[in-house]
């Protein structure tokens, strides 16, 4: 597939993805009110947090992995280091158990919905192996259907619960829940289909996983600290319904950073692929490209800033107007 099509794949195919909370805000917005908004945005970010800890970062070795064995011992490294967040999970659950009381003073819900979001991050772990797998083979398109079937199931199902069933910011996280379980199973399915599981588990492929993905974690971990930090500030002082303020002015400053990652993940694997030859028609190729990109995502903030009057006007509550003090603070 050519660069062109890759990308206009994954764009249409990431924006929709990324975008499913921008999607959601006028449900959101008209049926949670500020300070539920605002909870669940703690919530996301703390799943957000727990997520390093449950998949030890298992899509990051097998991307790391994969140019370099052969199908076999592809299969054999997939089918072991699935074992192992079927392994943290329990490890997490126990820490939150023990340190629940310390949790709710920095995340006010219930132990069950603590316990609810390791459970949350499990579920999201075989559809981003899936999706991996079919990035780093530049199957854009199995890629595209698979993402997009999730993701329409995911919006089905929030405004059901949301709307139909008025289960609040637990109908979404409900909807999270649900749409990657049932694409769990779906995913197990395709990598059988992929012959990408057998019986071969070999403790030397988990070993590897679990040295490469744990050095990540600080990385990692530092990163989800930096995103969760505001929130956890604005919460502390100025109390949980600010954060939903917060939260809306964020999801809107994130359409350039959801068309930057839609870019990135069609162009990573293009680059790798380049490189790889070494010829100068490539690097030069590589280069006028970065300068488009470069010049594209200079302008980009300006034309979302022009467009960020209607969108808080037509799309977003006017229980939520105040938002668009912390977008303007943001989006540059």
């Amino acid at each position: 597939m050519s660069l062109y099509k890759s990308i206009s794949t994954y764009s249409a195919v990431s924006i929709l993805n990324a975008g499913v909370p921008f999607l959601l805000l006028p449900v959101l917005t008209s049926y949670l009110s500020v300070e539920d908004y605002g909870l669940l945005a703690i919530v996301q970010i703390f799943i957000i947090f727990v997520t390093p800890f449950v998949s030890i970062n298992i899509c990051s070795y097998i991307r790391a992995e994969y140019y370099h064995i052969t199908k076999d011992q592809l299969s054999t490294l997939v089918s072991s280091i699935l074992c192992i967040p079927l392994v943290f999970v329990i490890v997490v659950w126990s820490c939150l158990f023990n340190y629940g009381t310390l949790i709710d003073a920095v995340i006010p819900i219930s132990l069950i919905g603590t316990l609810t979001v390791p459970l949350i991050v499990l579920s999201q772990i075989i559809p981003q192996v899936v999706l991996t797998l079919y990035q780093i083979s530049g199957n854009a398109i199995k890629f595209g259907k698979y993402q997009l079937c999730l993701t329409f199931l995911n919006i089905v199902l929030t405004l059901i619960l949301v709307i139909t069933w008025e289960l609040s910011w637990q109908g979404r996280l409900l909807a999270i829940l649900l749409s990657n379980t049932i694409f769990t199973l779906v995913g197990l399915v395709l990598i059988f289909k992929m012959k990408l599981i057998n019986l071969d588990i070999q403790f030397k492929y988990i070993l590897k996983s679990l040295k490469f993905g744990g050095s990540l974690i600080v990385h990692v971990l530092s990163g989800a600290l930096f995103i969760m930090s505001d929130r956890l500030f604005i919460s502390y002082y100025l109390g949980t319904e600010e954060v939903g303020m917060y939260a809306v002015g964020v999801q809107v400053a994130m359409i350039v950073f959801i068309i930057q990652h839609a870019f990135n993940q069609a162009w990573a694997p293009y680059l790798f692929n380049k490189l790889k030859s070494e010829s100068i028609e490539n690097n030069i190729s590589i280069v006028k490209i970065s300068y488009l990109a470069f010049g594209f995502f200079l302008t980009l903030p300006f034309v979302v800033d022009m467009l960020s009057s209607p969108i808080f006007f037509y799309v977003i509550d006017q229980k939520f107007n105040n938002a668009i003090q912390y977008f303007s603070l943001i989006h540059f």
